[in-house]
């Protein structure tokens, strides 16, 4: 009789030891997107020829509704020092160009959106060690 409610018992513990594995596994968070944020992106393959390879910073802060895209880019076969800058709430978009002593400066309607991640699909799964 106690060999069976010892086995008994043990069968419970490692029930509940399942079960509040399986409660803590679902009741992480899952990630946001920050709603402020800067980033150094490095893109291979994108652009007119798929052997380009860009390297940038994204600065974002949606509390505020700006955006700015700082890096080297060829125009006309030139690299030169770009600066964009995205007013979301406004709908306006700067383009500064910057080589030498040479500054140009583009300002135009903001007509398209910079893609954000969407986790709300995610199924998350804890923190990465």
């Amino acid at each position: 009789v106690s060999t069976q409610s010892t086995g008994s018992h043990n069968m419970k513990a490692v029930l509940i030891a399942f079960c509040l594995f399986i409660v803590a596994t679902y009741a992480q968070t899952k990630p946001h997107w920050a709603s402020a944020a800067s980033a150094s992106i490095f893109v291979e393959g994108w652009g007119e020829r798929r052997e380009d390879r860009h390297l940038f910073r994204w600065f974002y802060d949606e509390s505020v509704g700006k955006e700015r895209i700082d890096g080297a880019r060829f125009i006309r076969g030139e690299l030169v020092w770009t600066e964009t800058i995205i007013d979301t709430t406004a709908k306006k978009e700067w383009f500064v160009v910057y080589q030498g002593g040479l500054v140009e400066c583009f300002y135009g309607a903001f007509n398209h959106s910079l893609p954000h991640p969407n986790f709300n699909h995610l199924h998350y799964i804890g923190k990465a060690e």
